[in-house]
């Protein structure tokens, strides 16, 4: 399962190291595409709102996530890497 996850960060003053190694954490695979945008990919399906919550503490307030669960049949285009678009091919199906 593949799973979007998109936050907006609204202060630069904060450490935001304690969040980036959570996403890193919630799943086996993951690509950071683009500044605020992180793909994961995990073995068994997630519940978003549980994964929102573990990202989500270590968020701080004023800031924003999203996340989304993309399927083999999610329509997604856009202007990224090769690399990426390897990496999403491999782990969608």
């Amino acid at each position: 399962m593949v799973y979007i996850i998109t936050y907006n960060i609204n202060t630069s003053i904060r450490d935001y190291a304690p969040f980036y190694e959570a996403i890193k954490r919630v799943c086996m695979s993951y690509y950071h595409v683009q500044e605020s945008t992180w793909f994961v990919s995990c073995a068994e399906p997630q519940d978003v709102k549980t994964m929102t919550s573990f990202l989500a503490k270590r968020l701080y307030p004023g800031d924003t996530i999203f996340i989304a669960e993309l399927t083999d049949r999610t329509q997604v285009d856009g202007w990224v890497t090769r690399d990426f678009w390897d990496w999403y091919r491999k782990n969608i199906g």
